[in-house]
């Protein structure tokens, strides 16, 4: 077997390079627990190891938490995600982007992007401005309570 080094990984050539390379790859506590259970590595025994993937256990989507919020407060996503600022239309776009941040692992620039093409220093204001005002307003707590049950239904 002749292997070649690319710019970034080894690239191996002949029958046993896919092999060595699929078998480099998998993790330690796969290997681990097919030592214990006595079994062969195979994608099966990888799977029922790690459980399920983190996409399944991940929380709702940006465009549910969205749609839930506008529901809520009987706004259009063009409203929600439009260049206006009123009140009417702030908190309840402050509101979507706190709940993604706490219901997702997406990064403050996509959130701000789901939302109008914000910039994320935009997000992290929408978050300050949040949690300060949940705290005084009662009225907006209940609304969080509300949307952070259905988004876990």
């Amino acid at each position: 077997m002749r292997w070649r080094l690319g710019p970034r990984r080894a690239t191996g050539e002949g029958p046993s390079a896919s092999r060595t390379s699929a078998r480099s790859i998998v993790r330690p506590e796969s290997v681990a627990y097919a030592s214990l259970s006595g079994r062969a590595i195979d994608l099966a025994l990888v799977r029922e190891a790690l459980g399920p993937s983190p996409v399944a256990r991940r929380g709702p989507s940006l465009q549910r938490i969205i749609a839930e919020v506008c529901q809520h407060y009987r706004l259009s996503r063009d409203d929600l995600s439009g260049p206006r600022r009123t009140a009417r239309l702030a908190v309840p776009r402050q509101l979507a982007m706190y709940l993604c941040r706490q219901h997702t692992d997406v990064p403050l620039g996509k959130i701000g992007a789901e939302l109008g093409g914000r910039d994320h220093s935009t997000v992290v204001h929408a978050l300050g401005a949040i949690e300060r005002r949940l705290e005084r307003d009662a009225t907006l707590r209940e609304a969080a309570s509300v949307l952070r049950a259905r988004l876990r239904a």
